[in-house]
């Protein structure tokens, strides 16, 4: 709940300037797959899987016994039964810490009604990351964390595959709205 009143954010919304970074949803949804259900610490993995997980097993693992007793840590969640469960069921989902992860940005964001002055691309970050600070007027006084070329960008060809393009088509669906506001090509992808 916030401490503001309702004329105290307007006036903050009126006032401040405004800034958000994006990124190619289809990377992003990559980025994260693999930073929670594959490289990230046990807990919070098994954050993860208490949130989706046991979710997704039920839903996707035919063997009844087998998902009752996998409803531990290591589910070994697969990228096609995120993606599948993604794209079957979280449509109707409210933001919260976890959905804000997978949820298109015009959902978890909504720079039409929050009308950012600047819109900046992950993709860019090195660049437009200093630019930004400088426009804010805090590059002497705030400095961005050392910048590091995602990994991601080899692995999407070879997780992409394992969902097959059916699949694929449906996820680019579900992010069609950000491909359109935010101006990314899907057709690198559905080739």
């Amino acid at each position: 709940m916030s401490m503001l009143s309702r004329e105290e954010i307007q006036l903050k919304m009126e006032t401040y300037r405004k800034a958000m970074f994006v990124r190619n949803p289809i990377t992003r949804f990559l980025s994260l797959y693999l930073s929670k259900f594959v490289t990230s610490s046990l807990k919070t993995r098994s954050t993860w899987e208490e949130y989706i997980g046991t979710s997704i097993i039920a839903r996707y693992r035919k063997n009844s016994m087998e998902h009752k007793l996998q409803y531990k840590l290591n589910l070994n969640i697969t990228f096609y039964e995120f993606s599948s469960y993604i794209v079957d069921v979280t449509s109707n989902y409210a933001i919260d810490e976890i959905t804000d992860h997978w949820l298109p940005m015009h959902k978890s964001c909504d720079p039409c009604r929050f009308k950012p002055d600047f819109i900046g691309y992950f993709e860019e970050l090195e660049t437009e990351g200093p630019y930004l600070l400088q426009w804010l007027g805090i590059d002497g006084a705030v400095q961005l964390p050392k910048y590091h070329v995602s990994t991601t960008g080899s692995q999407l060809r070879n997780e992409y595959s394992k969902i097959g393009r059916n699949k694929l088509r449906k996820l680019i669906n579900y992010y069609a709205h950000d491909y359109n506001l935010f101006g990314y090509s899907t057709e690198a992808y559905l080739l």
